[in-house]
């Protein structure tokens, strides 16, 4: 398995209920601390519409931004939007030679997912491209 563990789970939103969670993709110690990336991911859906949109932030390790995207997806549920968006930032960060990087999501369906991945879902084509870019990060 990849993903080796999740860290943290932060208390919820007192207004929204929202929950964070962390998963971190093992490596050294200090190259972490020297050099790790911080991807920080999002899906979200339009009540009105269900619209889906996914999107992220990539900061340093002292937090300096290094770039965000987003983009347009069409119709799709937010858990899968929020998968969109782990694999879109994976995608970005292997193109331009990152590999250390923490993952953080706000959804610990998606992460569970990633973790636990279970055959023959309707969105297990999607969770196995995300555990092959995982791959190709090194310890």
């Amino acid at each position: 398995m990849v993903i080796r563990k999740i860290i943290g789970v932060l208390p919820p939103h007192p207004s929204a209920g929202v929950t964070y969670e962390s998963i971190q993709r093992p490596c050294s110690c200090s190259n972490m601390s020297e050099y790790g990336i911080y991807l920080n991911t999002d899906g979200s859906v339009r009540l009105e519409d269900g619209s889906a949109t996914a999107g992220g932030i990539v900061r340093n390790r002292i937090g300096k931004w290094i770039l965000d995207f987003n983009r347009f997806l069409g119709s799709y549920l937010v858990f899968e939007a929020e998968l969109w968006g782990i694999l879109d930032g994976l995608v970005i960060l292997i193109d331009r030679g990152y590999k250390e990087v923490q993952i953080q999501t706000g959804s610990i369906e998606a992460a569970s997912a990633i973790h636990e991945i279970s055959s023959g879902g309707p969105n297990t084509t999607l969770i196995r491209r995300i555990l092959q870019l995982l791959s190709r990060i090194k310890l």
